[in-house]
């Protein structure tokens, strides 16, 4: 009995040893250090957001290009009175909430 549970918990040490050396990185000659590569995984789509991929991303560009060309006007002439911030411009302008948020043109 006592020699079954003691061959059991072997196999299991060797099993986690096997996972643990499929987990780690290859070795390499010369003391290098290894560094994996980032898995590129999308964000997935916030509930209820009706747009595709292609026109959140489009989107997301036309929130940034808006924000530092108001950026740009506001820093060109310090002087000159702002009545918005550069994200309240974009906001009316776009009709976005926030950076990510769906256009007012996209809700259903």
């Amino acid at each position: 009995m006592r020699l079954k549970a003691l061959a059991a918990s072997a196999a299991m040490a060797l099993a986690s040893a096997a996972a643990l050396a499929q987990d780690a990185p290859p070795e390499s000659a010369n003391d290098e250090i290894v560094v994996p590569g980032q898995v590129e995984v999308p964000a997935p789509t916030p509930p209820g957001d009706p747009r595709t991929r292609a026109q959140r991303m489009r989107d997301i560009r036309a929130w940034d290009r808006c924000l530092i060309r108001a950026q740009s006007v506001a820093d060109s002439d310090p002087t000159r009175f702002q009545a918005e911030t550069p994200e309240d411009y974009c906001r009316e302008s776009l009709g976005m909430a926030h950076r990510t948020a769906v256009p007012v043109s996209h809700e259903d």
